[in-house]
This record gives structure tokens, sequence and C-alpha cells, in this order.
């Protein structure tokens, strides 16, 4: 695990998440998004599912590959694992008899209801394997995650939909990202050395988009890192022992982002269990527990409620902070 960052904030921007009337519960909308250890290769068919996430509400788009069948829920629905789009086996290709799978949801989903008792939790998963944040040129027509890419925009896009259809005010709370993968990828066929060098201005930038684009300067991002240089050489389906040289650029990038960039958090998976002969790909015990450090992740990133309620009360005499507790399962 990371240490968290204590940060300091614009009071506004601290009341856009932290400031509720006594008497009113809130709901907090959770964005979940990336590529494929966001997909998530967790199974329903040989994982022990968590329990205790009958109440939180769910909304997804899942996609194997961009271009690809997009699998998406109805509308709003209890959170659950996914038929079709999380897997049919560990690299993420689209299957004619799709089982039901999962990422870090599950478990993100049940530790954020146990930490804010009495409020409504809601999150949306937005994820497409095989994606790239992009290199430093424009991502104008580009399926990339960078600020102005398709894939940016069409997240952007589905997260204003999907907040939209939930009752009440939806209040913009936390935002988990799991990508860098295909960043890093450099082996005798593929050289994204560009990406990897411009990751780190990239995300940063990234970051910036989507809080201004939900007016919350002081949104919470937290970010998985991906995962280290490969130890066998196989990469993800056999890809040859030379994929993934860049790694260690974009886990340099992202650690760089979490010390530079306020309310950020970022969540070691070094030790997660991952599918044999792929090192990248995490099985649904792995996917189990990044949730749950995402969500302890959040919890320490987001400010104390009772420093914060102090300066909130004095400055404005009308706020009052719904206080947080870690969770205990």
């Amino acid at each position: 695990m990371f240490p968290p960052f204590r940060r300091s904030a614009p009071l506004a921007a601290l009341a856009t998440i932290l400031a509720v009337s006594p008497a009113s519960a809130v709901t907090h909308v959770f964005v979940v998004a990336g590529q494929s250890n966001a997909l998530g290769a967790g199974t329903t068919s040989s994982d022990t599912v968590p329990s205790g996430i009958g109440s939180v509400q769910f909304r997804y788009s899942n996609r194997n590959f961009p271009g690809n069948t997009e699998y998406a829920s109805a509308g709003w629905t209890v959170l659950s694992a996914q038929a079709g789009g999380s897997l049919d086996n560990p690299f993420f290709h689209d299957s004619s008899a799709p089982i039901r799978g999962y990422g870090p949801e599950l478990t993100l989903g049940r530790d954020l209801a146990l930490g804010l008792p009495g409020d409504t939790i809601a999150i949306i998963k937005f994820a497409i394997s095989g994606t790239q944040m992009g290199n430093a040129s424009s991502g104008t027509g580009q399926d990339w995650w960078k600020a102005g890419g398709n894939l940016h925009l069409s997240m952007l896009s589905y997260l204003d939909s999907a907040r939209g259809n939930l009752s009440g005010t939806p209040v913009m709370s936390g935002f988990f990202w799991m990508q860098g993968e295909s960043d890093a990828r450099k082996d005798d066929s593929v050289d994204r050395t560009a990406n990897a060098n411009a990751y780190e201005a990239n995300l940063t930038g990234f970051i910036t988009s989507v809080r201004s684009h939900f007016g919350t300067p002081a949104l919470p991002f937290i970010m998985g890192r991906i995962d280290p240089p490969d130890t066998d050489g196989a990469g993800p389906g056999g890809a040859g022992p030379n994929f993934g040289q860049n790694k260690s650029i974009v886990r340099s990038a992202q650690m760089a982002v979490d010390g530079n960039v306020a309310f950020t958090g970022l969540v070691n998976t070094d030790d997660l269990g991952r599918f044999s002969g792929d090192e990248i790909h995490f099985i649904g015990a792995g996917q189990q527990v990044l949730g749950e450090r995402m969500a302890a992740s959040y919890f320490a990133t987001v400010p104390e409620p009772g420093v914060a309620g102090m300066l909130l009360l004095g400055a404005s005499g009308a706020c009052a902070i719904r206080r947080r507790r870690q969770p205990s399962r």
C-alpha cells in the first residue's frame, strides 16, 4: 500500500464533496474506468462473489476492444457481475456464450457503502480493454483516453447520461482508474515509447478535464499502479519476450502524478494474483483485493471530515459534514 497524501484545497471544492445538510442523505456517484484490468477477469463461475452489495446502484458500458460489441446495462440496476464483455478467457475476446464477470467494482462498492452509511452509492463503469492514453499529439479522432480523444469524449457523454437518470441530486464523489498497460507496450511488433513518455502529462490532463467537466476540482482520483516489468517474458497471450519494456516509465509517471496532483491516490498491485503466463491480468481474487485497496485509498485521500468540517463551519456557518468511517468487514 502507498501512504496517503494529505493535501489542501479551496473550501468551495471541499464543500462540493463533503458538505451536506445534517438531515439529508447523499447519492454519491463513483466512476470505475480504464482498460482490461478495469473491465476485469473475475468470474462468477469460479469465484466467491462478495456479499453486501445489493444496496449499491450500478450502470455499466463494457467492451472487449474498441469497436467490439458493447455490453451495457439497460439502465440503473444493482451492483453485480456483468454478462458478456468481462471475460470468456483471460484475454478478453468476445464469446458466443459469455459468462458473468467483474472487475474491482464489487468489493469497491461494498466498502464504499460500508464507509458511507446512510448514503446511496451509485457506481458507473466504463471500461474498454486494449485501450491507450495516447502520445503527445492531438487526441482528435483517436481512440485514446487523453483529453480530446474519442474514448475521453465518449466516457464523459456516457457519465452525463447515466448521472441524469439518477433521482435526486447526485454528487460526483470519486473516480477510480486502472489503465496504462497498453501505453507501456514495446515489443517485437509494437513500440509505444512515445505514449509512455507522454503518460504523466496526459494523465494529469485527463484528471484536470474530468474535474473541470463535473465542476469538482477536489474530486478524489484513485489509480491502480500497473504491473512491474515481466519476469518470465511471456506477456499477455504469449506476446513475446520483449513485451512491456516501458512499464517502468508508466509506473514512474503514475507515481509522479500521485505526488504532484492534489487529491489523488495510488494503489499497489504488484502482489495481486495474475493469470499464469500472462503477468498483466488479475484473477478474480486479485480484482477483489484491488477494489478493497481502492476504497481504502479513497477514504485516506478525502480530507479529514472533522478538520474540513470545522473549516467549512467557520467559513459559512451553514455547512455540516457527514462523518465517514473506514469499512469494517
